[in-house]
């Protein structure tokens, strides 16, 4: 028999979720949806590629690989700063993508008492006859929301800025 992972009590779950809590879900998928397409955007440019090309290497690679090849980028290019910056943002991507992944990629089961919302993501635990749940908080799930926007608003301003600077002739086809 399956058990689930957790200190969660199955019975307390409650399959109803609010339409509030379902739309804020729905602000994170379409957050960081937009975060993923201005990352490999972003990695495009700073190769000098047409985004139309940098979309054939980037466009299905995973954030924190296009942000690992931009790290190499500026290192190689004697921008140490940029390249740790680009560390930091990797380590916080990958902190707040925990939440985006449970949202995406996982079975909403429903709420608990407490406002936390029970997933059911579908991967081992490395225990035989045990699968694994998460618990959110909402809190959790806003900042995630908020930190994907807030990003995909400063790329997506770094993209305009050289996309804008290529039309006027001034291009720059290495990292920003």
């Amino acid at each position: 028999m399956t058990r689930l992972a957790g200190d969660i009590d199955i019975a307390a779950i409650n399959p109803h979720i609010p339409r509030r809590v379902k739309l804020r879900l729905l602000e994170v998928v379409l957050a960081w949806a937009r975060l993923d397409a201005a990352i490999a955007q972003f990695a495009a440019i700073s190769f000098g590629l047409d985004l139309s090309v940098g979309a054939i290497i980037f466009g299905k690679m995973g954030v924190p690989d296009r942000v690992n090849r931009l790290r190499e980028l500026n290192k190689q290019l004697g921008r140490t700063d940029n390249a740790a910056s680009l560390k930091k943002l990797k380590a916080d991507y990958e902190t707040h993508s925990q939440v985006r992944n449970s949202i995406a990629h996982a079975t909403l089961a429903g709420q608990l008492p407490d406002g936390r919302l029970v997933f059911l993501p579908y991967q081992s635990t490395g225990k035989a006859g045990v699968l694994p749940i998460d618990a959110v908080t909402l809190e959790d799930i806003a900042a995630a929301e908020l930190w994907g926007k807030r990003l995909s608003i400063s790329i997506d301003q770094l993209i305009d800025n050289h996309l804008q600077n290529a039309e006027d002739g001034f291009a720059d086809h290495s990292a920003q």
